[in-house]
């Protein structure tokens, strides 16, 4: 009996450590998702943490639909944080100290659906990084430091682009949004950004009937006038005046970016 009874305490000690090393190693806490059926939720949000806590992806990687790591302190994202997470539909990043996102760090993600990095204020995705993810329906970046577009050309289903306040310096000529979006109320804000002019070709890719905001003091630059109609004759919801903010290239004058009328 006494045999027993000492065995059963060394199992009972070493579950408790087992135990003990799982919730060191995963700090997070695990949940049924109640969006997505038969999938979970990994809610690593107001942890203090300064890594992604890899020790939980241990536990589950698949099947996890939700990855929440808002509101902590961490500051990359390595090719690796996140790769087993190939079943990720949600995942925010918001609220951190990131301020290096490794290119490769979503491709595999290819059910991913809601991105948001908002709130962190020295990140600056490459151009490529969300290239590889064709189902992005949401994407913020609110107050981060973009600076440049990123390539978003392969998401056709976009129906949220929320850029509010990401430092950009211009808009690409082309390759602003997929040629043929399919959410027929696409709303898309660049509100409080850094660039004063824009090209009427870059905005004529956005669908009829979407949302846009602009800053009040943005000059939309047409190369000709049958180019500026265009432009007017939009079904767009927008925060502006685009009669006033329209120019016609060399008659009303050029932009500072002269390539925005040449190149």
């Amino acid at each position: 009996m006494k045999n027993k009874a000492a065995q059963l305490l060394s199992l009972l000690g070493v579950a408790l450590l087992v135990s003990a090393a799982t919730a060191q190693d995963c700090p997070c806490t695990m949940s049924g998702s109640s969006k997505y059926a038969g999938m979970f939720v990994w809610d690593c949000s107001k942890l203090f943490l300064t890594d992604v806590p890899g020790g939980c992806f241990t536990i589950r990687s698949e099947n996890v639909s939700e990855f929440l790591l808002s509101n902590n302190q961490v500051a990359d994202i390595r090719s690796t944080s996140l790769a087993v997470l190939t079943d990720l539909i949600e995942l925010y990043l918001d609220n951190n100290l990131l301020s290096f996102v490794d290119p490769t760090a979503f491709e595999f993600m290819r059910q991913l659906e809601i991105f948001n990095v908002n709130n962190n204020l020295e990140l600056s995705l490459e151009h490529d990084t969300l290239s590889m993810l064709t189902k992005l329906r949401e994407i913020t970046t609110i107050g981060t430091k973009q600076l440049t577009w990123p390539n978003i050309a392969n998401s056709p289903a976009l129906e949220k682009l929320d850029m509010r306040s990401s430092q950009l310096t211009g808009l690409p000529l082309h390759g602003l949004v997929h040629p043929n979006m399919t959410y027929p109320s696409f709303f898309i804000s660049l509100h409080g950004n850094e660039f004063p002019d824009v090209a009427a070709s870059t905005l004529l890719e956005l669908p009829d009937g979407c949302t846009l905001t602009l800053d009040t003091f943005v000059t939309i630059w047409a190369r000709s006038d049958a180019e500026k109609q265009m432009i007017l004759s939009k079904t767009w919801t927008v925060n502006i005046d685009l009669t006033a903010a329209t120019k016609i290239c060399e008659y009303d004058g050029l932009p500072l970016d002269v390539d925005i009328c040449f190149a």
